[in-house]
């Protein structure tokens, strides 16, 4: 048995650059067999063009990372649920080999039949194991909100965007508290400017860059910038050219202001605005 063992792992060690196309049984029988060392069944494995079609029939649990490792557990979002119960969570493993099948799992949804579906799209959504070209392509295989609002305030920009654009962050206070605190804050009011525009009286903090971007965003109707303009602070508004500009111009359409008259002052006093006549302006508005 020994030097049948020492036979078979020279033979496959001899191969293992030779063809990459053993059939799915022979796969299974590699990886299953106690007479090869798992150095030459990684180094055979690695690279193979056919797959497994899951766990059910590897023989020793110890053979699960082997399997993920040379990635010839065939891609779908099953196979990656089971392993991810098996790890108990998001390995590196699980992760390199989800964003090398990318493309693959991309085409499919991960079904709701799967038990631990949400902890999985917490985990891969709301980190950074996910190549950004992959976050943005798999998120299309999840259906339905982020589940966990929480782990936004760890994502980058970029991510949040992508989470913000496909739909998976509602518009509700719970949300806004949390992406308030991120730099994805303007991008999401513009994406739900709609519901924005008619929730105003929920509790939000602006930024004076945020404010600046929100309030240039063109969909926004006369009324809504200048609703919009009346529940920014003082302090946001005071000494900043552009929303000074913006603020005076919105003004003027309307006919009306909805500040008091020493933040008029200060944003006449700032704005380039200078067709409009600032004795007039408290005439007309006053």
């Amino acid at each position: 048995l020994s030097q049948n063992a020492e036979n078979i792992s020279i033979v496959l060690s001899e191969l293992k650059d030779e063809n990459k196309d053993e059939s799915p049984e022979s796969l299974l029988y590699i990886l299953n067999s106690p007479n090869i060392t798992d150095d030459n069944k990684n180094k055979y494995l690695s690279g193979q063009n056919y797959h497994i079609d899951g766990f059910a029939e590897i023989l020793d649990e110890n053979m699960y990372d082997m399997a993920i490792e040379t990635r010839i557990i065939l891609p779908t979002w099953e196979n990656v649920s089971y392993y991810y119960t098996y790890k108990k969570g998001l390995s590196d493993t699980l992760s390199g080999y989800i964003n090398h099948y990318a493309d693959e799992l991309s085409q499919m949804k991960c079904p709701d039949s799967i038990e631990n579906k949400n902890l999985l799209y917490a985990s891969l959504f709301g980190g950074t194991r996910l190549t950004r070209p992959n976050y943005s392509s798999l998120i299309t295989s999840f259906d339905g909100l982020f589940p966990q609002m929480a782990l936004l305030e760890q994502l980058d920009k970029e991510r949040l965007i992508i989470l913000i654009k496909a739909g998976k962050l509602p518009f509700n206070q719970e949300t806004i508290t949390i992406i308030n605190k991120t730099p994805a804050f303007a991008d999401y009011i513009i994406y739900h400017s709609h519901k924005f525009a008619k929730n105003l009286d929920l509790n939000y903090k602006f930024s004076r860059s945020n404010a600046i971007e929100i309030l240039k965003y063109d969909n926004f109707s006369l009324d809504d910038k200048y609703n919009i303009i009346g529940i920014l602070p003082y302090d946001i508004l005071k000494g900043s050219q552009i929303l000074a500009d913006i603020a005076i111009a919105v003004f003027n359409h309307k006919h009306e202001v909805n500040v008091n008259d020493e933040v008029l002052l200060n944003l006449i006093g700032v704005s380039n605005n200078i067709a409009l006549n600032i004795e007039n302006l408290l005439k007309e508005f006053r």
